[in-house]
């Protein structure tokens, strides 16, 4: 056993160089076996089933226990009482007092009276701790007590923020003491009606990422019993707070609010999010993130890229090729052309394949050509020469792109053939026109009777009918 013990169990000890305790059990030890001097060693002696269970369960509370005394006692070096600051004979830094005054970055100290007027929030601020350790430790119930306290002292201080994280916790131990079986089964009326004062606190408070956290969790506690409609109403508070923080937080809102509405079934907002949250990356110079996330949403806008020439199901009606006007207006086109145009940016900032820019563009001009501006039209055609140079124009697919390859004139029908009218006075070279001003020849003039005159006028002007005719 001594020989196993060293060869099995300690090496193994050395993957936890922080443990806080070790145990190691041998059971059916033969009756010559000596006793083995190990630090957290124990042979359980032969017995029944009942009489081995006794023991296994005596020493694993052992175990645990010895384990929450040294909790307890990290608890108490980290929360310090006033007196045994003040009796420490070395000066005490004001930083590491106000840590033992349960000082946060949110407590505006700005004077000598504020860090009075925290020292005094300190004995109920102490309960909200001794909750949070207790929920630690594996007690429910006795959080329950310890931030009910907290609850009622942090509200006649005026303590807001506290006051709502005590309130939060609350939620939690309610929700962690009810039976495991029965969690996802009763909904709690009682955390729901807590809900809105927790946000209010915080807002009074200007804890914004506090607030922005708690409906996350809200919304978490809501989808466990499929009440979608709440939760999308908390996630919209959240998505509505997102102004007031920085670009990584926000990043890692939109990342979780992408993620909560694609499991809720909500495809459309799961792509708006993840949408942004690629632009956030973006902005970042994170190109690859960025660029993967708005392939996840593609499908859900109905954009391929790859679309096969067979299916042609995603592609713009007739109807609106031929009315730009109410294409322009339409959501679906719009936001196909704005996540293609996000993904041709990413991807040119990012140096990826050209061939795939281009594949980009070539959708564009495709599919979506009756809603893109004869500018837009002239600037993805440069881009996509630009771009075209590194790469060969028979790998791209150019359904549907008018391309001129060879010109072959045909002859015109009979129909349209032009008519050619033979004269004999034109075969001689004779002028075809009755009288010209050029004319230097000088005509003859006749002297007719009456109706010598009025036979010459009409033989004349049927003769220039029938030339004309002709």
């Amino acid at each position: 056993v001594k020989e196993s013990y060293s060869k099995d169990f300690r090496p193994k000890l050395t993957s936890y160089p922080h443990r806080i305790n070790q145990l190691c059990i041998a059971f059916e030890p033969l009756p010559s076996q000596a006793d083995v001097e190990q630090p957290g060693f124990v042979m359980v002696p032969n017995g029944t089933r009942d009489q081995l269970l006794f023991y296994v369960s005596t020493l694993m509370y052992d175990f645990v226990a010895y384990m929450m005394k040294d909790f307890e006692r990290k608890i108490l070096e980290e929360i310090i009482p006033d007196e045994a600051v003040q009796g420490n004979s070395k000066p005490v830094d004001t930083k590491l007092k106000l840590q033992y005054d349960l000082f946060t970055p949110l407590d505006a100290l700005l004077n000598q009276e504020d860090v009075a007027k925290v020292k005094k929030l300190k004995s109920a601020r102490l309960y909200k701790a001794k909750g949070d350790y207790s929920l630690l430790a594996g007690s429910p119930d006795d959080a329950l007590k310890f931030y009910s306290l907290a609850i009622s002292q942090t509200r006649s201080n005026s303590d807001l923020i506290w006051s709502a994280a005590a309130s939060e916790a609350y939620c939690a131990a309610l929700y962690l003491s009810t039976e495991k079986s029965l969690r996802t089964a009763a909904f709690s009326q009682e955390i729901a009606d807590r809900i809105p004062s927790i946000n209010e606190s915080y807002e009074k408070g200007r804890a914004t990422l506090l607030e922005i956290e708690a409906c996350l969790k809200f919304s978490r506690y809501f989808l466990l019993f499929d009440k979608k409609v709440e939760a999308n109403g908390y996630l919209s508070i959240a998505y509505g707070l997102s102004s007031q923080i920085d670009t990584p937080n926000k990043l890692l809102l939109n990342n979780k609010l992408s993620l909560l509405y694609k499991s809720m079934g909500y495809h459309r907002k799961f792509a708006h999010y993840a949408r942004e949250t690629a632009l956030l990356l973006y902005k970042l110079e994170q190109f690859d993130a960025a660029h993967e996330l708005l392939l996840e949403a593609l499908p859900t806008y109905y954009v391929d890229i790859s679309l096969s020439p067979e299916d042609k199901s995603f592609l713009m009606p007739q109807s609106h090729r031929k009315h730009k006007i109410s294409l322009n207006k339409c959501g679906w086109p719009t936001l196909k052309i704005a996540i293609v145009n996000d993904l041709i940016d990413i991807s040119r900032d990012g140096s990826f394949d050209t061939e795939f820019i281009a594949q980009c563009i070539v959708y564009l001009l495709r599919s979506l050509q009756a809603g893109l501006s004869p500018s837009n039209q002239e600037k993805l055609s440069q881009t996509l020469s630009v771009v075209s140079g590194g790469i060969p124009w028979m790998s791209l697919d150019m359904r549907e792109f008018p391309m001129i390859k060879k010109m072959i004139p045909q002859p015109l029908p009979s129909h349209l053939l032009p008519h050619v009218v033979k004269d004999a006075s034109i075969a001689k070279g004779k002028d075809i026109f009755i009288f010209s001003p050029f004319q230097k020849n000088k005509t003859k003039k006749l002297t007719l009777s009456g109706f010598a005159m009025s036979s010459a006028k009409l033989s004349w002007s049927f003769q220039i009918l029938s030339s004309s005719a002709s």
